[in-house]
């Protein structure tokens, strides 16, 4: 008889470490820095509602870096 068990796998949560540049208008590249970042990921501002909004053009270069523009409505 054999003895079933459970598994689950979970995924560590992004950790950014930094980011450049630390301001600049929309359309501005940012990369991000840290690690556990995912290829389905997104990265992510503030809208002036507090919302948040997609960067546009995300890239996913690794597990420890993306980028992506500044987007229209972002404020922070």
């Amino acid at each position: 008889m054999m003895a079933s068990s459970s598994f689950k796998a979970q995924a560590q949560a992004p950790v950014v470490s930094s980011f450049t540049p630390t301001s600049g208008p929309v359309g501005t590249v940012v990369t991000v820095t840290g690690a556990y970042f995912t290829a389905d990921g997104g990265l992510l501002f503030y809208d002036e509602s507090g919302q948040y909004v997609y960067a546009d053009n995300y890239q996913f270069i690794s597990s420890t870096e993306v980028r992506g523009q500044v987007p229209a409505s972002a404020v922070t």
